[in-house]
């Protein structure tokens, strides 16, 4: 009987120690090797790294952005353009917009457009006193004829910019 009592507390010595050990083999299965544990940290590590250099690339844009813009600004006030030249690359596109404007009402391939509805002409003189003002500057920049009033090229470009605006103020109201 000590014997069967012995086997029995042998066999029952061992079902505990392998039940424990699958336990301790499952538990231990669900945690990652450490390998599988340095890959995993080392990809967190990189893309808190990149989120880090992104932030400081921005940062660092940011930067470089203003210190561009305060260089320009300097620029500008240590060496201005010339009021003639302004006003003759503001002329260019003015006229260049105004044709524009004037060709989707009078051009070639326009079907639709009723030159008797009165917002229509009432756009068309805006049309025309935008080709007379330019006319009218190219004139007094150029120094020809009866235009010629001697003024300076500021003079002549603030006054060109404020045409501009009252004409631009003019077509919002046709708009309206």
């Amino acid at each position: 009987m000590r014997k069967l009592n012995k086997k029995h507390v042998l066999f029952l010595s061992a079902a505990a120690i392998l039940g424990l050990g699958i336990i301790g083999v499952d538990a231990y299965a669900d945690k990652p090797s450490k390998e599988e544990r340095l890959a995993q940290m080392e990809r967190e590590f990189n893309k808190q790294e990149e989120a880090l250099n992104k932030k400081y690339a921005d940062e660092q844009e940011q930067k470089v952005k203003d210190l561009s813009w305060e260089v320009g600004k300097l620029k500008k006030e240590l060496h201005p353009e010339d009021p003639e030249e302004v006003l003759k690359r503001k002329l260019s596109a003015f006229k260049q917009m105004t044709l524009i404007h004037e060709n989707s009402y009078k051009g070639e391939n326009v079907e639709d457009v009723n030159l008797d509805d009165p917002k229509v002409v009432e756009v068309l003189e805006a049309i025309e006193k935008r080709k007379q003002l330019i006319e009218r500057m190219e004139n007094e920049l150029s120094g020809n004829g009866k235009f010629a009033s001697g003024k300076s090229a500021q003079e002549l470009l603030e006054e060109f910019e404020k045409e501009k605006m009252e004409l631009s103020d003019a077509t919002k109201d046709i708009r309206n």
